[in-house]
């Protein structure tokens, strides 16, 4: 199957599908199509280590914040707390992820979770830096940007 993608068409200054925001539709389905691609890339490479995307996901948040609460995960990724447990669940079973002393149900990675995610990021940082090794600096720097704001908006 081919995944490749023609290059979006550069902004016209004629008649916007939503001119309200100047917003393309085909931009707009071009962007859906890249985020999806590059999801596939993320659980194929998940898929060939130890961590579902999810576990990833959730290990990462984990290692960035610090001990937190699976009410806290829930609420940073928008899903339900019995969602955020039951993945948790597994994850202590697998000796991934602790509750921390005191009863508070505060969460933090074993050893080995540390160890499986830092080895996991290096995996998704080659491959992306793989992506991008002939971008200028100022193009990964503007993707970051944008992407951060997307993401922050």
């Amino acid at each position: 199957m081919n995944h490749e993608r023609s290059t979006p068409a550069e902004p016209t200054s004629g008649k916007s599908d939503r001119p309200d925001t100047g917003l393309r539709l085909d931009d707009i389905t071009t962007i859906l199509q890249e985020l999806a691609l590059i999801s596939r890339r993320g659980r194929a490479r998940a898929a060939a280590g130890r961590l579902s995307l999810v576990d990833h996901t959730l290990l990462t948040a984990i290692q960035s914040s610090g001990p937190c609460r699976a009410v806290d995960l829930a609420r940073e990724f928008g899903l339900s707390r019995s969602t955020v447990s039951r993945q948790l669940a597994a994850l202590i079973d697998g000796g991934l992820v602790e509750y921390a002393d005191g009863g508070e149900k505060i969460l933090t990675l074993t050893d080995e979770g540390a160890g499986l995610v830092n080895v996991s990021l290096d995996v998704h940082r080659d491959a992306l830096s793989a992506r991008v090794e002939n971008w200028t600096s100022t193009e990964i720097h503007n993707f970051a940007r944008a992407l951060h704001r997307f993401n922050h908006g």
